[in-house]
């Protein structure tokens, strides 16, 4: 006899799986016939759909067979005898915890700037109202991020847009991904900054894209050389080229939006590092 409690918290279908499994390891034999669906709900007071989850769970990890018109027989299963055989050796590797007194690694926030007190109690606020965390976010991001960032970019950019024009995605390299295959029927030519962030470059030759390395001096990329290749999308870092620092001055940024408006082009704006 099994003991199901229905004050416990696991359902009881698994109570009685993790019983009936516990009991085939122990004591059924290998091709033995388990008790029927119908004989084990009646013989606990069960409805026949949770025995019959019970069973489903011990068939899908192997433990039991059915057979047809026939009823369910215990597997023979291979866990245990295989359980500490041919495994790897496993040793602890000890990593150093270094600490350097300079850290030189570039466009990164550092922690004494970032404004954690803050960051916990609107954390704390947001967790205090009904979220439902089983659903499936919106493919575009939480409409609430969006429109907050909507409403930054027109406060602090003049940029008129709205949530429904704001896409978040998991960082820059899939931006540049889903960039590149949104647009890849209709443009073929991409140029970028050279030196520049190398991900852009490699996302969109990945996707088969002719690619143009354009030159960059003081004033940012090069217009005049980007005019003379067939590029009809170009990525660029405006405010801040790296690894040379240089900013395109404005009539520079006009210039090259006229171009690429004359050429039905896109320009893939990076705001680095604006924000940091």
């Amino acid at each position: 006899m099994y003991i199901l409690d229905e004050k416990e918290k696991r359902p009881l279908h698994i109570q009685l799986y993790e019983a009936i499994k516990e009991d085939i390891i122990s004591n059924y034999s290998i091709g033995e016939k388990l008790p029927s669906i119908r004989k084990v709900a009646t013989l606990y007071n069960l409805s026949k759909t949770t025995v019959e989850s019970a069973y489903s769970q011990l068939y899908a990890e192997g433990y039991i067979e059915s057979r047809p018109k026939s009823g369910y027989y215990v597997c023979e299963f291979y866990f245990d005898s295989y359980k500490n055989e041919n495994l790897l050796p496993h040793s602890k590797t000890n990593v150093p915890n270094k600490s350097y007194l300079y850290d030189f690694f570039p466009a990164q926030l550092h922690k004494e700037d970032f404004p954690l007190k803050l960051w916990k109690r609107i954390s704390a606020k947001v967790l205090n109202h009904s979220v439902d965390f089983g659903a499936y976010p919106d493919g575009q991001g939480e409409y609430i991020l969006r429109d907050a960032i909507a409403k930054y970019l027109q406060n602090s950019r003049g940029v008129q847009c709205d949530a429904q024009h704001i896409i978040i995605t998991h960082g820059f390299g899939d931006s540049m991904e889903l960039l590149a295959k949104l647009i890849q029927k209709r443009y073929r030519h991409f140029a970028q900054e050279i030196p520049g962030y190398h991900i852009a470059h490699k996302v969109f030759a990945t996707y088969g894209y002719d690619i143009h390395p354009i030159g960059v001096d003081e004033h940012g990329l090069d217009v005049e050389q980007l005019k003379q290749t067939q590029s009809q999308v170009v990525y660029i870092t405006p405010t801040h080229h790296y690894p040379t620092g240089a900013s395109m001055p404005i009539a520079n940024r006009l210039k090259l939006i006229q171009h690429m408006q004359s050429i039905d082009g896109l320009i893939i704006a990076d705001d680095y590092p604006r924000e940091l």
